[in-house]
């Protein structure tokens, strides 16, 4: 069931069903629910990061002065939170769109 030309890019598609399978299958699903929001925050810090850098650059303030963020600038939560929903909307777009997530994995 697991390897093979007969494997589907759904691999989980690939067992027959069954207690055992039906039990896997609700333990990849607990799984992901808690494995995105541990993929979600360090990218979202990374992006702040990048936003945050290149409003400095903007603004131009040299990189060795420090900045405290004024003159416009987006405060750190309300960008936090952008972010935040603009990964959840690409993420939702994304599964609505594509029918085989094996194609893109």
């Amino acid at each position: 069931h697991t390897y093979g030309s007969n494997v589907s890019s759904d691999l989980i598609r690939s067992y027959p069903i069954s207690l055992m399978v039906t039990i896997m299958r609700m333990g990849i699903a607990v799984m992901v629910l808690f494995h995105y929001p541990l993929q979600l925050y360090p990218s979202r810090l990374c992006v702040t990061t990048l936003v945050k850098l290149c409003e400095r650059c903007i603004v131009g303030v040299p990189s060795n002065k420090s900045y405290d963020g004024e003159m416009g600038s987006i405060s750190d939560n309300s960008l936090f939170m952008s972010i935040t929903w603009i990964f959840l909307l690409l993420s939702y777009g994304i599964a609505m769109v594509e029918e085989d997530l094996g194609v893109v994995m």
